[in-house]
């Protein structure tokens, strides 16, 4: 009798243990279920903010434009250290009329290509001649202004003819347009002129009389002599040639959307007259036109 009665007790232990002990492992599974949810909630919540993240970084609408600040009625810094000019206004319109942001970055010429070419900046706002060398790296806008260069110099000298630039020294900026009009020019009257290079801008090396020539465009000539004074820079003569401008965007998919922009804009800006309408606020001459 007293077997039987241990044997029960014994029995209802062990079912006793094996009960708990399928409560315990039901309790874990859960536990381990509702941390793997909570685990893919999480992560699925993470994946929802990267995406979020990524969709406003690939919707923000901004150029960057570069240029740099010493190209008299282009772009040029105010008594405030502002950027203010014809390219400024411009990139204003294109931007807002598009529903972009605009920022405008300032650099020595010669530093700005590379901005393109590894995509800091959109574009470069200084009047960019599209050579056929510049083409073969890059996607040009149409072209937005035609300028007569000339040669200005200070007052006191006089020339009657191109070939009296005969032995004179003249400003250049590396990897300009305007190395390629020195050398025309040389080549066509058969002189030599002595190149000087500069990162600023060769009208206040012409008035401080660091160099006697100094290549420009009419509007950016007739600004200087308005803003520095007759007493101080004339223009010497004119050079028989004029340039264009287009503004350079790399060959990315990027770059072409850009270039798009800008083409499409700068078409409606002419046709309404609204690129007219900057340059003679700038230059007092419409150059948006080729010239006759």
């Amino acid at each position: 009798m007293k077997k039987r009665v241990l044997l029960s007790a014994f029995l209802i232990a062990a079912l006793s243990l094996a009960g708990c002990g399928s409560s315990e492992e039901q309790e874990t599974s859960a536990a381990a279920e509702t941390a793997a949810a909570e685990t893919e909630a999480s992560e699925t919540e993470a994946e929802e903010e990267a995406e979020a993240e990524g969709s406003d970084s690939e919707g923000e609408k901004k150029f960057i434009v570069g240029m740099d600040g010493a190209t008299v009625g282009y772009s040029m810094l105010n008594d405030e250290g502002e950027l203010e000019g014809f390219e400024v206004d411009v990139w204003k319109e294109i931007a807002e009329r598009n529903g972009y942001e605009v920022e405008f970055l300032q650099m020595p010429f010669s530093s700005l290509f590379e901005l393109v070419d590894d995509g800091r900046i959109t574009t470069i706002a200084n009047l960019v001649n599209p050579t056929p060398e510049r083409k073969e790296l890059y996607n040009f806008s149409d072209s937005y202004i035609y300028e007569h260069y000339v040669l200005m110099s200070s007052p006191d000298k006089n020339v009657s003819s191109l070939k009296d630039l005969d032995g004179m020294s003249i400003g250049v900026i590396v990897g300009s347009a305007n190395e390629g009009i020195i050398q025309t020019l040389e080549e066509q009257e058969g002189i030599h002129l002595e190149r000087v290079n500069f990162d600023d801008t060769a009208i206040n090396d012409v008035v401080m009389g660091k160099v006697d020539l100094s290549i420009q465009g009419e509007g950016s000539a007739a600004e200087a002599v308005k803003n520095i004074g007759e007493d101080k820079i004339k223009v010497l003569i004119g050079l028989g040639q004029y340039s264009e401008s287009g503004y350079p965007f790399a060959k990315t998919e990027e770059g072409d959307k850009n270039r798009e922009i800008a083409n499409e804009t700068l078409k409606e800006m002419r046709e309404d007259g609204t690129l007219a309408e900057i340059s003679n606020k700038w230059f007092g001459v419409d150059m948006t036109k080729i010239p006759e």
